[in-house]
């Protein structure tokens, strides 16, 4: 049994066409990984599900304004990191002014 794997440029493309589909399966092709990623360094599924969902909401909201160059796997991962650190530091933050 074979699969279509549509290229990550035909994806951005076609989200810039406004293709939930596209959208659907950039979603399918990243979302456990980068949920993953967040609960291994949160230790928090909450937390874990909501970034991962602001992140594709952002994605969505933001397509007009994608690069022509656009990388969504370097997008994905980078706003994940960013959101996991920004979580941590409000963590450390909360624990030091409980204090």
């Amino acid at each position: 049994m074979s699969r279509n794997f549509t290229s990550e440029k035909t994806l951005v493309d076609q989200l810039l066409l406004d293709d939930t589909s596209a959208f659907e399966e950039i979603y399918r092709r990243y979302c456990y990984s980068l949920y993953t990623y967040c609960v291994n360094k949160l230790h928090s599924p909450e937390d874990a599900r909501r970034i991962v969902r602001d992140i594709f909401i952002a994605m969505w909201e933001q397509r007009y304004t994608l690069p022509v160059d656009f990388s969504v796997s370097l997008h994905l991962y980078t706003e994940v990191r960013k959101a996991v650190v920004k979580v941590v530091d409000e963590k450390l933050l909360d624990d030091s002014e409980a204090k």
